[in-house]
């Protein structure tokens, strides 16, 4: 295991289970050309913003552009992917993806840890407060069973979607203003969110250069 790579370095496997790990790339992927492209998207294709990276930034920044349906439509269909794939993920590589997170962040180490321990009595109630990549990981692990894993994670996702979405509504007023001002400044916003998406990975790149570890992807 390569604790430095920017994704965990798996072993191979058969193609018909390493798909999900290259569905996992391209997840990364599209999310960081989102955050890149976030102005541009914003002003001139906002719901594809959403589909590409469904944070609750993004949604919050959607709620005075889209209609209520589409905002939970999108958001929902493009978490739960993610969901999916992290609990395929999780039938196959588990150990190796929990390995990794822990080196990867030594500071989560022990929380890690913690949830994995408490997981098999309490997992149900954690992936639907959490259902998170790393949690969904965590109940393949345990061997949960697919339709009470796909529930369980489309009311944690609706209950989050919920949130985010309200808070948009409330807030309504000052997201129009930031969407007016990113009209306005689009090109310059664009190219600074460019800059910080590129040295965010420079410095993860250089992080890992410094430890003596050669970071893939």
């Amino acid at each position: 295991m390569n604790s430095g790579a920017i994704i965990p370095v798996l072993k191979k496997k058969p193609l018909r289970r390493s798909v999900y790990f290259w569905m996992l790339l391209m997840m990364i992927a599209v999310a960081g050309t989102a955050s890149a492209l976030l102005p541009t998207l914003l002003t001139e294709a906002p719901r594809l913003m959403l589909a590409m990276n469904p944070n609750g930034r993004n949604i919050v920044l959607l709620v005075p552009l889209a209609p209520a349906s589409v905002i939970f439509g999108i958001a929902l269909a493009r978490r739960l992917f993610s969901s999916v794939i992290f609990f395929g993920l999780g039938q196959e590589y588990a150990d190796e993806i929990l390995d990794w997170a822990k080196k990867r962040s030594p500071e989560f180490d022990e929380l890690i840890s913690t949830v994995e321990s408490v997981f098999v009595r309490y997992g149900f109630v954690i992936l639907y407060f959490v259902p998170a990549s790393l949690v969904c990981t965590l109940a393949a692990k345990v061997r949960m069973r697919f339709p009470v894993f796909l529930a369980i994670t489309i009311a944690g996702h609706l209950t989050w979607i919920s949130l985010f979405y309200f808070a948009g509504a409330a807030l309504a007023d000052q997201v129009t203003i930031l969407i007016t001002f990113a009209r306005r400044y689009v090109l310059p916003l664009t190219i600074v969110c460019i800059i910080l998406v590129i040295g965010t990975q420079g410095r993860r790149w250089l992080g890992a250069g410094k430890s003596g570890r050669r970071p893939r992807g």
